[in-house]
């Protein structure tokens, strides 16, 4: 079933509210969104629904506007983020941020890496101690998010980079090779 804009913005209020009192700034700025960006926003708010509701994490959100970053760059902990907190444990476990970028894999072992060694992950989940530009090992989970109806190779070979970029290479077992 399509998304239509109005539910989208409907399920991002909702989602907001569990972590969030909503100003009128902030409804001001849901009802702003659109494409891309509102697409990212619902995607977070399914993201920390499944989290909460299947996994059991305890969110919550750091910020004083629900005005997330809109175009890639490095940790800010300063900007709106969420917080991920495990059963019974003292502190977090991990954040969440939006549009950050992280070195990539390919180049971790350069000693001078250039702007080719950044992606950008539109929503990020790092170990508490990433900062900057997190390492592809502090990822520990990226999420893509594509508003396309007319979704073209461009955004497959994309998605397939940043994956490639995350993934670490392990040799294969015996057991698999037969």
């Amino acid at each position: 079933m399509p998304l239509d804009e109005k539910t989208a913005k409907s399920r991002i209020r909702s989602v907001f509210r569990n972590y969030k009192t909503l100003t009128k700034g902030d409804l001001s700025d849901i009802r702003k969104l659109k494409g891309g960006k509102l697409y990212e926003l619902f995607c977070l708010g399914q993201v920390l629904t499944i989290l909460r509701r299947q996994y059991g994490f305890r969110i919550t959100f750091r910020g004083t506007s629900i005005r997330f970053q809109a175009s890639p760059g490095k940790i800010n902990p300063r900007t709106p983020h969420f917080e991920v907190w495990m059963s019974g444990a003292p502190r977090p476990s991990f954040h969440i941020y939006t549009d950050i970028e992280f070195q990539t894999l390919g180049s971790s072992g350069l000693s001078n890496p250039d702007n080719s060694a950044y992606h950008e992950i539109d929503i990020a989940i790092v170990h508490t101690w990433a900062t900057d530009r997190p390492k592809f090992d502090d990822v520990v989970l990226g999420v893509e998010c594509k508003a396309h109806a007319n979704f073209k190779k461009s955004i497959v070979k994309e998605v397939l980079g940043v994956r490639r970029e995350l993934c670490l290479l392990a040799p294969l077992n015996e057991s698999e090779l037969s």
